[in-house]
């Protein structure tokens, strides 16, 4: 994976963390927040395209997931994992279909069409809460 790949994920985690309160395990160490930034970069490498277009139309949708998953707190890197796989049962191949969706994987979607409803609200994450709903046929 190439060093832009990393800096470009790391950028976009940490504005994703900025807007979410640290652990309290982690909260009086920077080496340890360090750390733990470090491997929620990682992990999210495994799973985010490498290819930088198809970042910025992944990330949107990666990180409404997540966070409806992690609420007000740091992800896990459970979490993250269990996002994409969630992300990727809900994929349709011309977009979102409840419908034709296992339970679980509807339950998920709507978690993160209402995720996205909200931030239709907040400055910065409509244009990601615009997105979404129009993978997902909503309005």
């Amino acid at each position: 994976m190439s060093s832009l790949h990393r800096a470009d994920v790391t950028g976009k985690m940490k504005a994703f963390l900025a807007r979410k309160a640290i652990p309290r395990h982690l909260s009086d160490s920077v080496e340890a927040q360090t750390a733990e930034i470090t491997a929620l970069v990682f992990c999210a490498m495994r799973y985010a395209p490498t290819d930088p277009d198809k970042l910025r139309s992944w990330w949107p949708d990666f990180e409404i997931g997540l966070s409806s998953s992690c609420g007000a707190f740091w992800p896990t890197e459970k979490l993250i994992g269990e996002t994409v796989r969630s992300l990727r049962d809900a994929k349709v191949s011309d977009g979102g279909n409840l419908d034709e969706l296992s339970p679980d994987a509807r339950a998920k979607a709507e978690k993160i069409i209402s995720t996205a409803r909200r931030w239709l609200g907040i400055p910065g994450l409509e244009a990601h809460g615009r997105k979404t709903l129009e993978y997902w046929g909503q309005s």
